[in-house]
Formats: structure tokens, C-alpha cells, sequence
């Protein structure tokens, strides 16, 4: 990861009123095996390792046979997928994950701010006007290699939010 920020945002404007940058720093480590697997390794902020997974070349976590069972959010490189389905733990242990679906396509909306229209895949989610927000995960559009993940999510009502999120990736 390269960087990035997360923005506190008036709720009613839309204007800034908190940034923090992001730091660099690792956040997800994939290297290649000679059997053409790849070894996914997600890091904390603090450096410590999150969660690890073998993943194949259309990036869909294995499980222990060896099986597909879902995307990985994040791909080194874009998968060209008409869509990306990421599980969601239930809220309650012993019930089915639901699925996530974001839809692949070319990012119009210009979310890390740089003028350029990505590849990409997109999620937008909402609830009766109160609350909702956009998951985006873009690609160079020359080489088709990671380049940012976007969140923005808002509330209305009770306790008001906005805040939003991009993290830039680098490839090594």
C-alpha cells in the first residue's frame, strides 16, 4: 500500500472536516507458487498478520480441497469478472454468510481524485434514505495492476457520519 487518507465529512455538505492520511505500508502481501497458486497474506496496520489464504489465478479463495469459494476483494491484478462475490459473516453464529456483489465495469465517478476513469468493480448499498455507502476497487487502466479501494458511508438520523476512505496500492 501506498497511502491514502480517511476523510470525517459533514454529513449535510459533503466538506471535510477531519483528514488523516494513511501511511504506507504493507497491507497485503500475494506471491506466486510453482504449482500456480498464490499465497494471500493480509496485514493489520500494526503489522501483524491478519489473515492468510491460497487464492488461484482467477483470484477466488481456495478452501482446503482446493475449491473456489468466493473472490478476493483485492486481486494483484483485475480479474476482468463481471462481478466480484465476497462473503459476509452472518451477525449470528450458525446462520448462512450472505454475498456481496460488486459489479465490474469502468469507474466513472473520479474516486482517488486523479482526473482518470479506472476498471474496476462497485458496490453501492443504502437503507430507506438514512444510511449508505460505495465500495469501489479500481485498476490501472494500462496494466491492469491494483490501484486503490475506495469507501464512502454515511448516516442520517440519531448519530450523523460521513466518512470516507481510499487506500493506494503499489506492486512490487
Amino acid at each position: 500500500m501506498s497511502g491514502g487518507f480517511h476523510r470525517e465529512l459533514d454529513p449535510q455538505t459533503g466538506q471535510v472536516i477531519r483528514e488523516d492520511p494513511v501511511a504506507p505500508g504493507i497491507y497485503l502481501a500475494t506471491q506466486r507458487q510453482p504449482d500456480g497458486r498464490y499465497l494471500t497474506v493480509e496485514y493489520t496496520k500494526d503489522g501483524s498478520v491478519r489473515v492468510a489464504y491460497w487464492m488461484n489465478a482467477a483470484c477466488e479463495i481456495l478452501d482446503e480441497s482446493g475449491k473456489p469459494t468466493q473472490d478476493a476483494l483485492v486481486c494483484p491484478v483485475d480479474p476482468g469478472k463481471p462481478h466480484l462475490m465476497i462473503l459476509v459473516p452472518p451477525p449470528i453464529q450458525n446462520l448462512v454468510p450472505s454475498a456481496l456483489l460488486l459489479q465490474g465495469g469502468n469507474l466513472q465517478d473520479d474516486f482517488d481524485e486523479d482526473g482518470k476513469t479506472e476498471p474496476g468493480y462497485l458496490k453501492t448499498t443504502g437503507s430507506g434514505g438514512n444510511s449508505g455507502g460505495v465500495l469501489a476497487v479500481a485498476y490501472w487502466p494500462d496494466s491492469r495492476q491494483a490501484k486503490y479501494i475506495y469507501t464512502l458511508f454515511g448516516q442520517q438520523g440519531g448519530a450523523n457520519f460521513l466518512t470516507e476512505d481510499l487506500l493506494r496500492f503499489t506492486l512490487r
